[in-house]
């Protein structure tokens, strides 16, 4: 087995498993560095939460941040079953964290297919922008002369609050958070 899995078998299989108590051989194989790296990767990638093994390898927010910038890199849904310290502690809710999904769209000059269906039905849920809404957001940005020099100004055409957002269907779990303003 190459070490990747071994690596992998490892974390999956101990909730809290940390470098000192690793196997010999596979200490003797991976250095600190690597091993964090690798716990980190795996925990983001499996959308797990801080106090997975990423706890022995990291801090909370650190993680949490790292987290949601590879989520947001890879246009995945905001992370619900995290939002309890995503929003009290990161204060990103999701309509924030689409609209930055939104506008890392526009500014690479993207279509709106990029973004995988599961999260442009959220993005249209929560946001209150589809496919339609985002191609003529993308004309009027391009309309303007500075689209090439200043690729900024599509956030000032987004909305700054969620417009006619569809309710939630009754599978969805609510969690009151104290946002303050």
């Amino acid at each position: 087995m190459a070490t990747r899995e071994v690596l992998d078998k490892l974390i999956g299989s101990t909730p809290n498993i940390d470098y000192a108590s690793l196997p010999p051989r596979v200490k003797a194989a991976v250095s600190f560095d690597e091993w964090r790296r690798h716990v980190i990767d795996h925990c983001i990638a499996h959308g797990l939460p801080w106090e997975s093994p990423a706890r022995t390898v990291c801090d909370e927010r650190q993680y949490y941040e790292s987290l949601l910038a590879v989520f947001r890199s890879e246009k995945r849904l905001y992370p619900y079953h995290l939002g309890e310290y995503v929003c009290r502690v990161l204060r990103v809710t999701p309509f924030a964290y689409y609209c930055d999904v939104l506008v890392d769209t526009m500014k690479e000059d993207s279509a709106y297919d990029v973004i995988p269906n599961f999260t442009a039905a959220d993005i249209a849920s929560t946001v209150g922008i589809g496919r339609n809404e985002y191609i003529a957001i993308m004309q009027q940005a391009k309309s303007k002369m500075l689209w090439r020099v200043n690729k900024g100004l599509v956030r000032d055409l987004l909305p700054e609050l969620p417009q006619n957002v569809r309710p939630r269907q009754p599978w969805w779990r609510v969690c009151l958070v104290n946002l303050g303003e």
